[in-house]
């Protein structure tokens, strides 16, 4: 069973007759800000997890624990979910006229996900093994391109996948805005995923508890050599997405439009969010690859320049 997860603040020894303050609670997508007596911290303790370097612990609810039981109430309806499924729309301003326009959906667990891109009369698939397409005639990798958007909109409950780090809790700001953020560095263990020296930091509203933003990097060896990136380069970034509207859908919060930033400040893509489900059935037949298909080979290692 999945988690809710609960970032809380030893500004003392443990004390069971006390509190601790500033408890950051991932319930709803949110990560609410409030206060936490130590006996029901204590009914949390089992598997918490120290953040490195900070006076700050990852504790993971169970059964009902959790702000009035919410946190895990809501992670175990996330889990439960048969799918994530929505239309990604994102226009760089730099390319007004060619805007990337998917359609897709994203099987819960094991992430297998087809996407569909009217507008270039392409299809990218994961089938939980490999990575196809038809007609896709950009130069993304479609290994790059899946999972891509649905990470971004479910960065909240992504944070609960197996292999996941939550590190350094500390403070930061986004571009263009001058308010100070609760930051939380998210790591992967290695072997996680096709890239997994990626990093996120995410920035948390202290009043809102949203997620307003996060700043990644892209260690994909086929992007660096797409990009032109020097040999010795090992990431690029950081790029920086700023969540800039929310939508309620089943009581799950989810951002709707946001921004990427280039490491210059200056906005990279423009991304809209549209149609989002949590209970569309996945139909497994649609992942699979028809003949004629192309199998993706790209891969993290970088090319050798001869």
């Amino acid at each position: 069973m999945s988690c809710g997860v609960y970032y809380v603040r030893h500004s003392i020894v443990f004390d069971p007759g006390g509190c601790y303050e500033n408890q950051f609670d991932r319930t709803n997508g949110r990560i609410g800000y409030g206060t936490s007596c130590c006996h029901h911290v204590q009914q949390c303790r089992n598997g918490s997890t120290r953040l490195q370097g900070e006076r700050w612990s990852l504790v993971r609810s169970r059964g009902s624990g959790g702000q009035n039981g919410k946190g895990a109430r809501w992670t175990r309806e996330m889990a439960a979910a048969p799918s994530v499924s929505f239309k990604h729309s994102m226009t760089a301003p730099s390319d007004p006229d060619d805007p990337w326009v998917s359609v897709e959906i994203t099987e819960q667990g094991s992430r297998r996900e087809y996407q569909e891109w009217p507008l270039d009369k392409a299809v990218i698939a994961f089938d939980g093994e490999r990575v196809w397409s038809e007609g896709w005639k950009r130069l993304n990798p479609p290994k790059f391109m899946v999972n891509m958007a649905y990470y971004f909109v479910n960065l909240p409950w992504v944070t609960q996948d197996p292999g996941v780090n939550l590190i350094e809790l500390g403070e930061g700001t986004l571009p263009n805005d001058d308010k100070t953020y609760a930051t939380v560095r998210m790591t992967f263990d290695a072997g996680v995923g096709d890239a997994s020296e990626d990093y996120y930091l995410l920035f948390i509203d202290k009043e809102t508890g949203l997620l307003k933003g996060t700043e990644y990097i892209v260690t994909y060896g086929a992007m660096l050599d797409l990009m032109g990136a020097p040999e010795d380069a090992t990431f690029l970034g950081p790029l920086t997405k700023v969540f800039d509207d929310h939508v309620d859908v089943a009581g799950l919060t989810v951002p709707t439009t946001y921004k990427t930033y280039a490491p210059n400040g200056m906005v990279y893509g423009e991304h809209t969010v549209e149609n989002i489900s949590f209970t569309r059935k996945f139909d497994p037949a649609i992942v699979e690859m028809p003949a004629g298909a192309v199998i993706d080979e790209s891969s993290n290692e970088r090319k050798k320049k001869s």
